[in-house]
């Protein structure tokens, strides 16, 4: 193919879903962006391997045998640690009377 849509169509809805949850649109080149669709990706690849449907049918395994589920547990650590880096910007910079997205209508709800 002359052109290969694939990478267009994940940044897009990510881009999207960013913008509602951070209110931050990223560049398609942006590391931060990029970063997290290939964490995303990454463990999406790997929740949907079989090794993963045979540790889900015993679990017992997990603990005894090296494997990706530590990569996707690391993965979803990032992920978490990014999340809660913006939550706390937006926390500083709170103003009640006008959320800027949906960190800013959790954090009023919480309080």
């Amino acid at each position: 193919l002359p052109c290969d849509p694939t990478f267009i169509l994940g940044c897009a809805p990510c881009n999207v879903i960013c913008s509602i949850i951070f209110q931050n649109r990223f560049d398609y080149k942006d590391p931060i962006l990029l970063d997290l669709m290939e964490k995303l990706n990454e463990n999406v690849r790997i929740l949907s391997s079989p090794w993963v449907q045979v540790c889900n049918n015993f679990p017992a395994l997990i603990d005894y045998l090296p494997g990706s589920h530590n990569k996707v547990l690391k993965n979803v650590a990032d992920l978490k640690s990014y999340v809660l880096e913006k939550a706390m910007e937006h926390k500083a910079s709170l103003d009640i009377n006008n959320p800027r997205d949906y960190i800013d209508c959790f954090l009023i709800r919480m309080e």
